[in-house]
């Protein structure tokens, strides 16, 4: 589920703000962080359904070594180094495991060699965004620029908050840590937030989408009829719309 798609801007996004601000309104109780979080594995479900349970049991698995880190301060640098390895360990396993058998499969057919059976291993969707986000909180609970959370949900939303959970940003815990516990809301603020997400749309959709297409396009023709001018148009379109998507 991508931001500029229909189900998320006429579904999902409508139903997490419904779900958030009517109980405010109608009996002055904000909803707590479970809300957030259930809309956050939701959103992730749907697009990466068999991959919610190494989301969920490595969010478990950083959580307790937060604790630990916090808590048992002998021991500090053991549940530091179990979290990095744990963390980079699948990382590195579903991100660049085919790459690397695929090279010795080819060493070994080069040598005459059978290669080795291999079934590609699929890769999770924003394996790198919330590897790096735990990370982040794992080094800063181990510098002691923050307290481990003790309750487990805020750690997860921090973990999997739809908003970042495919595309990023990464930040640092001790930024927004803040935030997961009390947050200061205001029409202002949610009309800023509108405006700032419409913006980051129409760059998405006018802007990066439309430079993709003509990309695309003279990127798909036959390369020997291409001429100087259709070249840079094409790097041109291409570069503007790799800016804006990200900008976006």
């Amino acid at each position: 589920m991508v931001f500029s798609s229909a189900i998320f801007l006429f579904g999902f996004l409508p139903a997490v703000i419904i779900s958030y601000y009517v109980p405010r309104l109608l009996f002055q109780k904000r909803p707590g962080n479970a809300l957030l979080l259930f809309f956050s594995y939701i959103f992730y479900l749907y697009g990466a359904a068999g991959f919610l349970l190494i989301l969920l049991l490595s969010t478990i698995a950083d959580y307790f070594l937060g604790l630990m880190i916090d808590r048992d301060v002998k021991r500090k640098h053991l549940w530091l180094s179990l979290s990095v390895l744990v963390n980079i360990g699948l990382l590195v396993y579903f991100k660049y495991t085919n790459f690397f058998v695929g090279e010795l499969n080819s060493v070994l057919v080069g040598f005459e060699f059978s290669p080795v059976k291999w079934t590609g291993v699929l890769l999770p969707i924003g394996i790198s965004f919330f590897t790096f986000q735990k990370l982040s909180y794992i080094i800063d609970v181990y510098r002691g620029k923050s307290r481990a959370l003790e309750n487990v949900i805020d750690f997860a939303l921090y973990v999997a908050n739809f908003a970042r959970l495919i595309a990023g940003p990464i930040v640092r815990f001790s930024y927004i840590s803040s935030q997961l516990k009390e947050r200061k809301e205001s029409w202002d603020f949610f009309f800023t937030g509108i405006m700032r997400f419409c913006w980051g749309l129409a760059k998405k959709v006018i802007i990066a989408n439309s430079c993709g297409q003509i990309a695309d396009i003279i990127f798909g023709s036959d390369l020997a009829l291409l001429d100087t001018k259709s070249a840079w148009l094409g790097s041109i379109a291409y570069t503007l719309q790799i800016y804006f998507d990200f900008s976006a």
